[in-house]
Formats: C-alpha cells, structure tokens, sequence
C-alpha cells in the first residue's frame, strides 16, 4: 500500500527557486581535500637521515673523486623511488575515493519528472526513488511504497531498513525494494557521507618500530663518521707522504669509502622493499595501506574488532537450490508460474529466484 503526506500533489522546485539555490552554493557539488600532497610526500622519502648520510658522502666523493665510486648512491635512490611510488599510488586511491556515485538522479520540478545530473540537485529538491537507485542527498522521506533502504555502506548493518513517512536518509544508500519520494535537506559538503569520506582521507603517520631502530642506528653512525673520516684522512695522508700532489684528496675519497661500508644500505633497502611488498599484497585484496610503516603495525594486530556483522558481509541473499518434494506432470508450469511471480524483483528474494531460474538450464521453463 502506497502512503504519503497530506499534500494533494508534490510538485518540487520552480526553476526559478532552483536557480536561486544554485547561486546560493546550495548545490550537490562537493570538493574533498587531497589525502597527502605530492610534495610531502617527496619530502618525507628524500628527506631523510640516511638520504642526508649518503648524499654528503656521494658529494665529497663525485667532487674530489671520480663519479664511479659514488654507485653506492643508487640505494638511496632506489630507496626513495619505492617509498614514493608506493604512497602516491595510495594518494591516488584515496583521492578517488566516493561514498556517493550514482550518476544520474530522478527530481519533480514543477511537477514533472526529469532525470538530472547528481550534481545539479539543490537544496529542497524533492527526488523520486525507485528500485536500484543510490540516493545522491540526505533528506526525509515524504513516501513511500514498500521502501527498503540498504545503509551498510555507511552503518555496517546489512539487512535492509524499512522506511517510512518523517525517516531520515542518507546519500551513499541504496534502493533495495519499494520506491517513494524524499526532501533534500543536505548537500554538497554537508552530507554525512562527505564526512566519512574527508575521515578516510585523513593522513596519520604510522610508527614503525623498525624504522625508529634503523634511524638510532644511523644516529649513532652519523655521530662517529666525522672523527672516523678525520682520523682516517689523517692516516692516509701520512702513508702518501708530502710528495704526491693532491695525496689529501685522494685521502678524502679513502676516507669517505671506508665509512660508507659502515651505513646499513641493504638493510634500508629491504625493509622499504618488504613494506613495499606488503602494500601490494594488501592492495590486491581490497586494504588501502596509506604510509609504507603500516604493514608493520598491522603485522602486530593481535585482534580485529567490528561493532557490525555487515561489515564483513554483503548483505544480499542466493538461492542456492531449488528442491520439488513431490513430480508431476505439470512442473514446467510450476516454474514458469514461480518465475512471473518474481519478475518485478522488487525485493531481495524475488531478485534471488529470478536470478537462480535465469541461471538454471536445466529446469523446465
């Protein structure tokens, strides 16, 4: 049974109401922040201790030395590459991540039904929901007829809400059954689904126990090259002698190569590529890892905790089997009837028979 509100007729916006909203800014239109600029991202790969380590010892080598002795430079590079590829490809995820992506909505404006841009809505748009469709607002439900909103995409909860006259409902939901109509009352960056959205791109640096070990190793070195390249510049310079020109230079690129062996590249270089590899495999099953150090914390979860049984399932229903207790000679009947019966698909068990039925050939339609 259809239900809706003492007015005669919903007519909607007048064109030119709608066009006073849209010069008010009270348009469906929205522009999230970026999760993380390119910049700090650069920067917080480059700029690092070890980076600053190496590239020093890169510089007194390239200059008083030969360019080939300065290959040991690539781990940094290498290092860097995997770092930032990493989290600009996470940036990108994030960037794009939408709540809400419903294409097309339909809105009665001067009493007709028009199919609209979802960015077009305005404020007090009055939106015609129907079976499949994402609603594109947050508003309240003027009617309805058999309405069955999906909300896991927000609450978890995967079992549809049944809604009625004065219900609140929110953009980024789904049309499972029924149909009705609402009133926009938010939009563009106050719907709620925009809230989540702008939480989700919210960057929080992760801890990493085996990055801050690595970085007070490094620490520790960075202290004692200085006295170690001088005392080992002295000493080279003694053992060439007064007479070879330039013998401090070539000392200098002694030194600064003796230290290097000290740094611990290739355990740099394996814990970025670890992190890296980690990042990828979460990535093929549906995680989004924001910063390299969070496959660490992750790897020390003991338990996972969820407030919502929805959040783990997808709340849809399957026919799995058809069984007859009993044959008789009219069964195909018995399945074609079963199969008009379903042919709406206005709700969720309906839509599971069709579609076994559909994909059955081997019953007797």
């Amino acid at each position: 049974m259809t239900t809706s509100t003492p007015e005669t007729a919903i007519t909607g916006l007048t064109r030119q109401e709608v066009e006073t909203r849209r010069q008010a800014g009270q348009v469906n239109v929205t522009k999230l922040p970026s999760s993380r600029s390119l910049a700090s991202i650069i920067r917080a790969n480059v700029l690092t201790l070890f980076n600053a380590i190496l590239s020093v010892a890169m510089v007194i080598v390239i200059v008083f030395g030969s360019w080939q002795d300065a290959v040991f430079g690539g781990i940094m590079i290498i290092n860097a590459i995997i770092g930032i590829f990493s989290e600009v490809r996470a940036k990108r995820t994030l960037d794009n991540l939408a709540i809400v992506d419903a294409p097309r909505a339909q809105v009665r404006r001067d009493g007709l039904t028009e199919e609209i841009d979802v960015d077009d809505i305005v404020l007090d748009d009055i939106i015609e929901l129907s079976l499949g469709d994402q609603i594109a607002a947050d508003g309240e439900i003027l009617e309805v007829s058999g309405l069955e909103i999906d909300e896991s995409m927000l609450t978890g909860e995967s079992r549809p809400v049944l809604k009625q006259i004065g219900d609140r409902v929110l953009a980024g939901t789904s049309v499972v059954a029924g149909s009705g109509l609402m009133h926009v009352q938010a939009v563009g960056a106050d719907l709620y689904a925009q809230g989540i959205a702008r939480h989700a791109r919210t960057f929080s640096l992760a801890t990493s126990e085996i990055q801050q070990g690595i970085n007070k190793i490094l620490r520790v070195i960075s202290v004692a090259l200085p006295p170690i390249i001088l005392l080992t510049l002295w000493s080279q310079t003694r053992i060439a002698g007064d007479g070879v020109p330039h013998a401090w230079q070539h000392a200098l690129v002694l030194a600064v190569a003796s230290v290097v062996g000290m740094i611990p590249h290739g355990l740099v270089l394996l814990t970025s590529m670890n992190f890296a590899i980690g990042s990828a495999t979460l990535a093929r099953r549906g995680a989004l890892v924001q910063e390299l150090p969070a496959v660490e914390v992750l790897a020390r979860v003991d338990a996972l905790c969820l407030d919502k049984t929805g959040t783990l399932t997808t709340g849809g229903i399957r026919l799995r089997s058809l069984e007859v207790l009993e044959t008789h000679d009219f069964d195909g009947e018995l399945f074609t009837a079963l199969r008009v019966l379903n042919d709406d698909e206005t709700n969720a068990t309906a839509h599971a028979v069709k579609e076994y039925l559909d994909s059955d050939s081997s019953l007797p339609l």
